[in-house]
């Protein structure tokens, strides 16, 4: 089930660009053999000191960078932001949104990246090109974020369909900075 809509979209604030984290799974799409659809945000930012104006964000270098975020079960693994894809929303809006609540970015799909099924979920990637990242975010007080490199990324992170999605993405294909 797909129900992307413009993958060139401009950036904006996610349509529920609250301060409160959507909790519940009752208004989640859902797959005809009962497993959750989930959308995740592989968030990717080009970092150039070299330009005027730009914010450096915490914790990042430059050239590309992609960002991760901490588990809410444990503070000590590292996830990609994700999240179901609820009723109000598309499968891409959807993605925005996990990556505004739980790592406090904002910026637009520029890419889907496929798809990925397990016992429970079917998951949905798409790579977002941050345009900003915000200090004060829904879940701030539940996960750490971090801006890593590719290499870094395949290192910390440990399921193996974040690592082949984001091997998928422009940070592999073609480095925004050279």
């Amino acid at each position: 089930m797909s129900n992307s809509s413009n993958l060139t979209s401009p950036a904006k604030a996610p349509p529920h660009h609250t301060m409160q984290a959507r909790q519940t799974r009752d208004k989640q799409h859902y797959t005809p053999d009962g497993n959750r659809y989930v959308s995740v945000c592989i968030g990717l930012n080009s970092i150039n000191t070299r330009s005027p104006g730009v914010k450096i964000p915490d914790g990042a270098q430059e050239g590309q960078m992609v960002l991760i975020v901490s588990s809410s079960r444990d503070r000590g693994r590292w996830v990609l932001p994700k999240g179901g894809w609820e009723t109000d929303e598309s499968d891409e809006e959807a993605a925005l949104r996990e990556g505004w609540e739980e790592a406090g970015i904002i910026g637009k799909i520029t890419k889907r990246l496929g798809e990925f099924k397990d016992s429970s979920s079917h998951f949905i990637y798409f790579q977002v090109e941050v345009h900003e990242v915000k200090d004060e975010y829904p879940e701030m007080g539940k996960r750490n974020r971090r801006w890593v490199t590719y290499d870094e990324a395949m290192k910390i992170l440990r399921r193996d369909m974040f690592k082949d999605m984001l091997r998928k993405s422009e940070i592999v294909q073609s480095p925004l900075l050279s």
